[in-house]
C-alpha cells in the first residue's frame, strides 16, 4: 500500500507540469501553494504529498484554501486555475476576484 501512495505522490509531478504546459500553451505561467502564497520553486514540491493545503479542506466563513494554483497570461487575459488532486487537473477558477483568500498575488508569470 505505501508504494502505491509513493507512485502517486510521484506521478503527480509530471501530471501537473503536463496539465500546465497544455493549458497555459505557450503563455507564460506559474504554480504556486495557495496557502502559503509562494511560488513552487523546486520540482519536489508538486509532488502529491507536498502539492496541498496545510488547511485541506479548511472552510469558515472567512477563509477558503485550495490545494494548489496556476495563473496564466492568456492573450485574452489573465486565468487562474485550481489544482484538484482528486481529478488530478487544474479547473479554471470562474471567479477569483470574489474569493476570500486572494489568489491572483500569489505567483507572477513568466
Amino acid at each position: 500500500m505505501s508504494t502505491i501512495a509513493a507512485l502517486w505522490s510521484l506521478m503527480t509531478v509530471p501530471m501537473i507540469l503536463g496539465q500546465a504546459r497544455f493549458i497555459a500553451a505557450g503563455s507564460p505561467y506559474c504554480i504556486a501553494h495557495h496557502s502559503r502564497n509562494s511560488p513552487v520553486e523546486p520540482l519536489h514540491e508538486l509532488r502529491g504529498f507536498s502539492f496541498y493545503t496545510e488547511k485541506t479542506g479548511y472552510k469558515s466563513t472567512s477563509e477558503w484554501f485550495f490545494h494548489g494554483l496556476m495563473i496564466v497570461d492568456h492573450l485574452e487575459g489573465q486565468k487562474i486555475y485550481n489544482w484538484s488532486p482528486r481529478r488530478w487537473r487544474f479547473d479554471l477558477v470562474a471567479r477569483p476576484n470574489l474569493l476570500f483568500e486572494p489568489v491572483s498575488n500569489v505567483c507572477v508569470p513568466n
